[in-house]
Protein backbone atom coordinates (compact mmCIF):
# COMPACT_ATOMS: atom_id res chain seq x y z
CA UNK A 1 0.00 0.00 0.00
CA UNK A 2 1.39 3.40 -0.85
CA UNK A 3 1.30 6.46 1.70
CA UNK A 4 1.09 9.79 0.93
CA UNK A 5 1.27 12.73 3.18
CA UNK A 6 -0.02 16.31 2.91
CA UNK A 7 1.04 18.87 0.82
CA UNK A 8 1.54 22.37 2.19
CA UNK A 9 -0.16 25.27 0.10
CA UNK A 10 2.82 26.94 -0.82
CA UNK A 11 4.64 24.02 -2.43
CA UNK A 12 1.16 22.77 -4.16
CA UNK A 13 0.68 26.64 -5.52
CA UNK A 14 4.13 26.01 -7.33
CA UNK A 15 3.57 21.93 -9.07
CA UNK A 16 2.89 21.76 -12.03
CA UNK A 17 0.72 19.25 -13.64
CA UNK A 18 2.92 16.50 -13.71
CA UNK A 19 3.78 16.96 -9.85
CA UNK A 20 -0.04 17.04 -9.49
CA UNK A 21 -0.55 13.92 -11.01
CA UNK A 22 2.05 12.30 -9.21
CA UNK A 23 0.83 13.71 -5.71
CA UNK A 24 -2.83 13.26 -6.25
CA UNK A 25 -3.89 10.84 -9.34
CA UNK A 26 -4.65 7.42 -7.95
CA UNK A 27 -3.51 5.03 -11.15
CA UNK A 28 -3.35 1.50 -11.81
CA UNK A 29 -5.59 0.28 -8.89
CA UNK A 30 -6.97 -2.68 -10.78
CA UNK A 31 -4.21 -5.51 -10.79
CA UNK A 32 -4.98 -9.02 -11.65
CA UNK A 33 -4.79 -11.00 -8.48
CA UNK A 34 -3.67 -8.16 -6.32
CA UNK A 35 -5.07 -5.45 -3.74
CA UNK A 36 -3.63 -2.54 -4.76
CA UNK A 37 -3.97 0.81 -2.08
CA UNK A 38 -3.52 4.65 -1.34
CA UNK A 39 -3.79 5.70 1.74
CA UNK A 40 -3.25 9.78 1.76
CA UNK A 41 -2.54 11.68 5.08
CA UNK A 42 -5.15 14.39 3.78
CA UNK A 43 -7.99 12.67 5.13
CA UNK A 44 -7.13 9.43 6.14
CA UNK A 45 -8.99 7.77 3.56
CA UNK A 46 -7.88 4.48 1.79
CA UNK A 47 -8.75 4.06 -2.05
CA UNK A 48 -8.41 0.49 -2.86
CA UNK A 49 -9.14 -1.90 -5.79
CA UNK A 50 -8.98 -5.63 -6.11
CA UNK A 51 -9.29 -7.90 -8.72
CA UNK A 52 -9.17 -11.57 -8.35
CA UNK A 53 -8.94 -13.17 -11.24
CA UNK A 54 -7.87 -17.10 -10.26
CA UNK A 55 -7.14 -16.75 -6.37
CA UNK A 56 -8.79 -15.70 -2.78
CA UNK A 57 -7.33 -12.39 -1.98
CA UNK A 58 -7.43 -11.72 1.73
CA UNK A 59 -8.43 -7.35 1.95
CA UNK A 60 -4.75 -7.37 4.48
CA UNK A 61 -2.85 -8.36 1.43
CA UNK A 62 -0.69 -5.95 1.45
CA UNK A 63 -1.91 -3.83 4.37
CA UNK A 64 0.19 -3.99 7.77
CA UNK A 65 -2.35 -2.94 9.91
CA UNK A 66 0.05 -2.03 12.84
CA UNK A 67 2.61 -0.67 10.80
CA UNK A 68 -0.29 1.46 8.96
CA UNK A 69 -2.56 2.14 11.64
CA UNK A 70 -1.35 0.71 14.74
CA UNK A 71 -3.96 -1.76 14.91
CA UNK A 72 -4.11 -5.77 14.90
CA UNK A 73 -6.55 -6.29 11.74
CA UNK A 74 -7.41 -3.48 9.10
CA UNK A 75 -11.66 -2.86 10.16
CA UNK A 76 -10.37 -2.81 13.71
CA UNK A 77 -11.24 1.30 14.16
CA UNK A 78 -12.34 1.67 10.21
CA UNK A 79 -15.07 1.27 7.82
CA UNK A 80 -15.02 -0.13 4.52
CA UNK A 81 -17.26 0.21 1.24
CA UNK A 82 -17.34 -1.77 -1.80
CA UNK A 83 -18.68 -1.46 -5.14
CA UNK A 84 -18.05 -3.97 -7.79
CA UNK A 85 -18.02 -2.27 -11.33
CA UNK A 86 -16.70 -5.91 -12.78
CA UNK A 87 -18.05 -9.37 -13.01
CA UNK A 88 -20.04 -11.34 -10.40
CA UNK A 89 -17.74 -11.75 -7.57
CA UNK A 90 -18.21 -12.22 -3.49
CA UNK A 91 -17.01 -10.96 -0.69
CA UNK A 92 -16.68 -13.35 2.82
CA UNK A 93 -16.74 -11.10 5.71
CA UNK A 94 -16.48 -12.78 9.60
CA UNK A 95 -18.00 -15.72 7.96
CA UNK A 96 -20.88 -14.09 6.41
CA UNK A 97 -21.19 -14.29 2.32
CA UNK A 98 -22.36 -11.51 0.35
CA UNK A 99 -22.55 -12.32 -3.53
CA UNK A 100 -22.25 -8.73 -5.35
CA UNK A 101 -22.88 -8.83 -9.23
CA UNK A 102 -22.31 -5.14 -11.44
CA UNK A 103 -22.55 -2.24 -9.59
CA UNK A 104 -23.49 -3.96 -6.12
CA UNK A 105 -22.25 -2.19 -3.39
CA UNK A 106 -21.45 -3.74 0.61
CA UNK A 107 -20.98 -1.86 3.94
CA UNK A 108 -18.59 -3.24 5.97
CA UNK A 109 -18.08 -1.86 9.69
CA UNK A 110 -15.82 -1.22 12.01
CA UNK A 111 -14.88 -4.19 14.08
CA UNK A 112 -14.76 -6.42 10.73
CA UNK A 113 -11.84 -9.00 11.07
CA UNK A 114 -11.97 -11.23 8.31
CA UNK A 115 -12.50 -9.72 4.53
CA UNK A 116 -11.61 -11.87 1.68
CA UNK A 117 -12.83 -11.41 -2.06
CA UNK A 118 -13.02 -13.61 -5.00
CA UNK A 119 -14.72 -13.78 -8.49
CA UNK A 120 -17.40 -16.10 -9.57
CA UNK A 121 -15.51 -16.23 -13.25
CA UNK A 122 -11.52 -15.68 -14.20
CA UNK A 123 -12.76 -14.46 -17.54
CA UNK A 124 -15.16 -11.78 -16.22
CA UNK A 125 -13.55 -11.45 -13.04
CA UNK A 126 -15.14 -8.88 -10.45
CA UNK A 127 -13.47 -5.15 -9.68
CA UNK A 128 -13.78 -4.19 -6.14
CA UNK A 129 -13.52 -0.83 -5.80
CA UNK A 130 -13.08 0.23 -2.24
CA UNK A 131 -12.98 3.19 0.30
CA UNK A 132 -12.02 3.32 4.03
CA UNK A 133 -12.22 5.72 6.38
CA UNK A 134 -11.66 5.99 10.34
CA UNK A 135 -14.84 4.98 12.52
CA UNK A 136 -15.46 5.52 15.92
CA UNK A 137 -19.08 3.31 16.30
CA UNK A 138 -20.37 -0.14 14.75
CA UNK A 139 -23.43 -0.22 12.13
CA UNK A 140 -24.91 -3.03 10.71
CA UNK A 141 -22.87 -4.56 7.61
CA UNK A 142 -25.01 -3.89 4.67
CA UNK A 143 -25.23 -4.77 0.88
CA UNK A 144 -26.43 -1.80 -1.63
CA UNK A 145 -27.92 -3.93 -4.84
CA UNK A 146 -27.73 -1.01 -7.63
CA UNK A 147 -32.08 -0.16 -7.04
CA UNK A 148 -31.31 0.74 -3.58
CA UNK A 149 -28.63 3.40 -4.30
CA UNK A 150 -29.51 6.92 -3.99
CA UNK A 151 -29.65 8.30 -7.65
CA UNK A 152 -29.41 11.85 -8.01
CA UNK A 153 -29.67 13.23 -11.45
CA UNK A 154 -26.96 16.33 -12.12
CA UNK A 155 -25.95 18.74 -15.14
CA UNK A 156 -28.11 19.00 -18.27
CA UNK A 157 -27.81 17.76 -22.03
CA UNK A 158 -27.88 21.82 -22.80
CA UNK A 159 -24.83 22.07 -20.75
CA UNK A 160 -23.25 18.49 -22.05
CA UNK A 161 -22.88 17.25 -18.76
CA UNK A 162 -26.09 15.31 -18.08
CA UNK A 163 -25.41 12.07 -15.60
CA UNK A 164 -26.95 10.52 -12.71
CA UNK A 165 -24.39 10.62 -9.10
CA UNK A 166 -25.21 7.26 -7.96
CA UNK A 167 -24.97 7.00 -3.92
CA UNK A 168 -24.37 3.62 -2.13
CA UNK A 169 -23.44 5.01 1.03
CA UNK A 170 -25.11 7.88 1.95
CA UNK A 171 -27.30 8.66 5.15
CA UNK A 172 -30.71 8.28 2.92
CA UNK A 173 -29.19 4.88 2.41
CA UNK A 174 -27.88 3.29 5.33
CA UNK A 175 -25.89 4.76 8.47
CA UNK A 176 -22.35 5.39 8.46
CA UNK A 177 -19.55 7.04 11.12
CA UNK A 178 -18.24 9.52 8.00
CA UNK A 179 -17.79 6.89 4.69
CA UNK A 180 -19.78 8.53 1.84
CA UNK A 181 -19.35 6.74 -1.71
Amino acid sequence: MEIRYSTGKEAFKKMDTQELRKEFLVANIFVPNEISGVYSHIDRIVTMGAMPVDAVLDLEKNIDPMKDFGVDFFLQRRELGIINIGGEGSVEADGQIYNLVHFDGLYLPMGTKKVVLKSKDKNDPAKFYMSSTPAHQRFAAKQIVFAEAKHVPAGSSAESNARTINQYIHPDVLDTCQLSM
